[in-house]
């Protein structure tokens, strides 16, 4: 296994090669999202669509050649933090903690956030083959003896960032932005695909062969990790987060599944697209929309197809986003006291020094991850209050108390879900 100091004429080598396709890439997925837009005009069924896909078009044209001149920029600035990825993964210190502030997501950010996830999963299916390859090749041109696609300076979501970046400097509407980026989505995918490709190509050229890939067997084939304890009791909500994300494809990124299993409707409202219960016979497709009473929750109790369909279906803010009621409100109160009264798992410091020692004594890169959740305590030396799972969760449900909207809750419920399937 050579150092990735040794490999680093073919990190240079492969920046230069994606510096050099960035541009015309950028040029020619502008040009297909051009066409689809035209095409999604003609069969426009109302005049404000029709006009709305226009104006949409007649700006991306317009700003075609700013996005071809500022995509390689932003594309290697991206490559680059990626690349410093491990030494900026320290944590904060309890003073840096303590200067950043906890706020609700607003509109803008919350559908940036939508976006973001959007575009990188409709690529999924398109890149996931070439993508596989790439992470296990670059693990090795790293000197990494596994495979590790968290490390990829190339991985889907640097240059889904990149894109997202550039489009949003564009001095137009959201509205217009949001037309781009949906007709963007599929040639996007595949011009990464042919740069996946061509990388592939040149490392197996240079005689890089694939890192291996690390299969860990559980247990009944269930989504968590170990058995072990550390610290305070796991949250068992791992299951729910691997539901949220679908399956898994090669070299670790998540991909939307085929659906979730039968049942997925315990506890859920069946609505109709104007938020009515019943038959269903209304203008827009029936969908699942959670109950004020699972909103309130501070454990994620929304269903995780829900969850899915906020973050990865571009309708379902538009049909089902509303103020949340009083009843909410109440609920979260009903909540919070019930908190109080529960009882707190301590942080366990012989079990955290004994699990330290033990990792000490192993190779860097055989290493298992570090058991986190989000109702597991932290040390509270590193973490200060944050430590304690009760303060984050008396935080969070600060959060929901003072959300406005079901989207804003929804968004809430989606990362403290996330965390886990990350962690």
């Amino acid at each position: 296994m050579h150092a990735a100091r040794d490999h680093s004429p073919l990190i240079e080598r492969s920046k230069r090669e994606v510096l050099l396709q960035a541009a015309p890439m950028v040029e020619r997925t502008v040009q297909a999202a051009c066409g689809a837009i035209e095409e999604a005009e003609r069969g426009a069924r109302s005049v404000a669509r029709r006009l709305q896909l226009g104006d949409a078009h007649a700006a991306l044209l317009r700003h075609a050649p700013r996005l071809r001149a500022e995509f390689p920029r932003v594309l290697m600035q991206g490559v680059e933090r990626a690349l410093r990825q491990e030494a900026d993964a320290e944590p904060q210190r309890e003073s840096e903690r303590e200067a950043s502030v906890l706020a609700l997501l607003d509109d803008i950010e919350v559908a940036r956030f939508v976006e973001a996830s959007r575009l990188q999963q409709s690529a999924m299916p398109v890149i996931e083959r070439s993508l596989g390859v790439l992470d296990s090749l670059m693990s090795s041109v790293l000197g990494l003896p596994v495979v590790r696609a968290d490390l990829n300076p190339f991985r889907p979501d640097v240059f889904c960032a990149a894109l997202l970046q550039v489009l949003e400097a564009q001095l137009e509407a959201p509205e217009v932005r949001g037309h781009w980026i949906r007709h963007m989505g599929r040639p996007f995918a595949a011009e990464m695909h042919a740069l996946y490709e061509a990388l592939n190509t040149m490392l197996a050229a240079h005689g890089v062969e694939e890192a291996r890939y690390r299969l860990r067997l559980v247990d009944g084939g269930g989504g968590g990790g170990g058995s072990g304890r550390l610290g305070g009791s796991d949250s068992g909500e791992a299951s729910d987060a691997d539901a949220v994300a679908g399956g898994t494809g090669a070299g670790g990124h998540a991909a939307t599944g085929a659906g979730l299993a039968g049942g997925a409707t315990d506890g859920l409202a069946l609505m109709d697209g104007s938020g009515a219960r019943g038959s269903g016979r209304g203008g827009r497709r029936r969908s699942f929309v959670p109950r004020m009473e699972q909103l309130s929750q501070a454990k994620p109790a929304v269903d995780a197809g829900v969850i899915r369909d906020f973050l990865y279906q571009p309708q379902w803010i538009e049909a089902h986003d509303e103020p949340l009621p009083q009843g909410y409100y109440d609920a979260v109160e009903a909540e919070m006291k019930a908190l109080v009264r529960r009882p707190e798992a301590g942080f366990d410091t012989l079990a955290y020094e004994q699990e330290q020692e033990r990792r000490r004594s192993q190779d860097v890169m055989e290493r298992s991850a570090p058991r986190v959740g989000v109702d597991r305590p932290l040390p509270p030396d590193e973490w200060g209050e944050w430590g304690s799972a009760r303060a984050r969760t008396d935080t969070l449900m600060r959060l929901k108390a003072q959300a406005a909207r079901i989207s804003q809750v929804l968004g809430l419920d989606a990362v403290r879900a996330l965390i886990n399937q990350v962690a």
